[in-house]
């Protein structure tokens, strides 16, 4: 009964995460005690659950169980932060893992989108990887939202595997999606990458308007709509590579301030993009620049150092060729990877922590506007 058991648990560890946050949520922003008490009453269901399966496969130590225990009674809900939660979750996520992954053959999904909720990213990552070719098989073979919804995730954490690429580009593309008028011109201007993205997003968007959220937690659909933000910025700072080389810029002096990570990320943009090996100081560096990232080099850019009025001149040539006005696309690109707006709509879904629906939608609205009305009408023709 093992699997069985594994199966049923993993979708118990989801949804209890899932009321958590909802619940922390939802008594911080209401006064309505039926609500309050819904949730009170679904958790606490749960919590027999949980202890009688954690109990029953034996996976855990007597002390993390008891920790869990004592974590599913009414006092500890006002108690203890949702950070706890979390670390308690952690800790019985990669014990089941590690205990017997095949078990969870029926119940993949859920134990994915379970670690994925709780920030075990890397996990998530490593697992996905290990059955990406079974996922794929399955998704193909019959329109399975679920499998789907996995392959996504993968593809938002990590774009860099063939397989992968090569699934999202026949399942999310022109040939099996309706969209607007507004979402077809906003597609036109963006990168191949930033379409797929867009799609998906939109999918995501188009599923969510068919149920009723109320105090669900949308931060994945916010972090699809925010990536397509950072999908075309990185391409806009590629755009640097065609004026320079890295060596280029590895010949200038580096200023003392944080300057050495964010030139490791660009080798590494640079070494891909002319297919070549990455040395062993890079070779587990990210080969994209985070919104963090972009908004330092940006502000970086008018440092009185060699090497700031290097990038920003040879950046501004660059952009001068797919811009009308240099100056306000660097300025957009600026206001969108500040730290206000990286809080508001795309850190929540990074970092385990729950995003209303309304935002998300608020999200999806300023992506969207920001293309539209502000980014196409200074591109060149």
């Amino acid at each position: 009964y093992y699997n069985e058991f594994a199966s049923t648990i993993t979708s118990i560890l989801e949804k209890i995460y899932n009321n958590l946050l909802e619940y922390k949520y939802a008594v911080n922003s209401t006064d309505d005690e039926l609500v309050v008490n819904d949730f009170i009453k679904d958790i606490v269901n749960e919590k027999y659950y949980i202890s009688l399966l954690v109990g029953l496969l034996n996976v855990v130590d007597s002390s993390t169980r008891n920790n869990l225990e004592e974590l599913f009674t009414l006092e500890s809900f006002n108690k203890y932060s949702i950070e706890e939660y979390q670390r308690q979750f952690e800790n019985i996520a990669s014990i089941l893992y590690i205990n017997d992954s095949s078990a969870f053959s029926n119940g993949l999904i859920s134990y994915l989108k379970f670690i994925y909720k709780i920030d075990k990213k890397e996990l998530f990552v490593k697992i996905v990887k290990e059955k990406l070719n079974e996922l794929i098989d399955i998704a193909s073979s019959s329109n399975q939202t679920e499998y789907n919804e996995i392959l996504y995730l993968l593809y938002l954490e990590d774009d860099s595997i063939k397989e992968l690429n090569e699934f999202v580009s026949n399942n999310f593309n022109d040939k099996n999606y309706e969209e607007d008028s507004k979402i077809s011109k906003i597609k036109n201007c963006l990168s191949d990458k930033g379409k797929s993205t867009l799609i998906m997003a939109e999918r995501e968007y188009k599923l969510s308007e068919k149920e009723d959220y109320g105090w669900k937690d949308a931060g994945i659909l916010s972090f699809s709509f925010y990536k397509i933000i950072e999908v075309e910025f990185n391409n806009y700072i590629k755009l640097l590579f065609n004026k320079c080389t890295y060596d280029d810029i590895e010949n200038i002096e580096v200023p003392k301030d944080n300057w050495k990570p964010n030139l490791k990320i660009l080798k590494v943009i640079y070494r891909k993009m002319n297919n070549l090996p990455l040395d062993d100081d890079i070779s587990s560096v990210p080969p994209s620049l985070m919104l963090g990232n972009i908004n330092f080099l940006l502000t970086k850019l008018n440092d009185n150092n060699d090497l700031a009025r290097f990038i920003n001149e040879k950046l501004r040539e660059a952009l001068s060729e797919k811009f009308d006005d240099v100056d306000y696309i660097i300025r957009l690109m600026k206001m969108y990877t500040n730290k206000e707006k990286i809080r508001k709509y795309r850190n929540p879904p990074a970092h385990a922590m729950y995003l209303k629906y309304d935002v998300a939608v608020e999200c999806r609205n300023i992506v969207l506007d920001l293309f539209k009305d502000e980014i196409i009408p200074i591109m060149k023709r």
